[in-house]
């Protein structure tokens, strides 16, 4: 499973339990995966948490900003080339898409 995405400053505190909810309902995972994984990133100091909240610390917010540079790095180059309203297209293709698996996997 890839590194989940902890949508916060450093020295800004999430619930706990707020946080796993989203995790999994975002990335349709189960709760110890979840649990694993923010274990994994607190040994890694990228978060700090303790039984209630989760923060990122300063060097979380450092390695997210880098990998997020590259990332945008990326998409501007592979994105270049294709006209605006392919895009566009393409996104409201997508959207559907995700909605509807999105029904999909909750009525299951």
């Amino acid at each position: 499973m890839g590194r989940p995405h902890v949508a916060t400053t450093a020295g800004d505190q999430v619930p706990l339990e707020q946080l796993i909810g989203r995790l999994t309902g975002a990335l349709k995972t189960d709760i110890d995966t979840v649990r694993t994984t923010l274990a994994e990133l607190t040994v890694e100091g990228l978060i700090d948490q303790d039984s209630t909240t989760v923060r990122v610390t300063d060097l979380g917010r450092l390695r997210f900003g880098a990998v997020r540079s590259d990332i945008e790095a990326a998409m501007q180059q592979a994105y270049a080339d294709i006209p605006a309203a392919d895009l566009d297209t393409a996104g409201r293709v997508l959207a559907q898409v995700t909605a509807q698996l999105n029904a999909v996997l909750a009525a299951a």
